[in-house]
Order: structure tokens, then C-alpha cells, then sequence
């Protein structure tokens, strides 16, 4: 499957969930996660890879430095995995 498919399935989901899907740009800084999911509980980011998919050297530094901001972000081969990894995160938030 690719890369593109995968993030539709995602954006679909996230939407009937009844969150904001966006694909932003960080203008000049390469790396930037495909897709940036805003909820009640705060923003969520995605980058997406195809099975057996690297990450390049910007988007690992651009991850590191949103989880360093303890921010999250999920580099997902699926749409599920991508989908799950966000709704765990929220529910944990739900408690607080």
C-alpha cells in the first residue's frame, strides 16, 4: 500500500472521530510530520511510512524535537496503527 492511501484511511477515521486532520507545512524546515490531528486534549502528529519505509534525516530531527517538547508523534505503516496510537493518547488525557 501506499504512503498516500495510508494517510487517507488515517484522515477518514480521525474525521468520523470528529477531529481536525490537517496537513501542515512548516514553512523553509523540512521534516515536518504528514499530518498534524487537533483535539480537545492538544495536537497530535503523524508521519507516515510504508512497511519497511526510513525516516530521513529531517524528519527524525523534527520528531525528536516535538517529542522533546513532550509532544507527540507517531511514525505509523498503517492507518490502524497510526489511528490506535492517537486514541490511546487521548484516553490517557481523558483522566486528567
Amino acid at each position: 500500500m501506499r504512503e498516500a492511501q495510508i494517510e487517507k484511511d488515517f484522515v477518514r477515521a480521525v474525521e468520523e472521530a470528529g477531529f481536525l486532520c490537517l496537513k501542515l507545512r512548516a514553512d523553509g524546515r523540512d521534516g515536518f510530520p504528514d499530518r498534524t490531528v487537533i483535539t480537545p486534549r492538544g495536537c497530535f502528529f503523524v508521519e507516515f511510512k510504508v512497511p519497511g519505509g526510513k525516516l530521513r534525516g529531517a524528519q527524525r530531527v523534527f520528531i525528536r524535537k516535538l517529542r522533546e517538547l513532550d509532544l507527540p508523534c507517531e511514525v505509523a505503516t498503517s492507518a490502524e496503527k497510526a489511528f490506535r496510537a492517537l486514541m490511546d493518547w487521548y484516553s490517557e488525557g481523558e483522566g486528567q
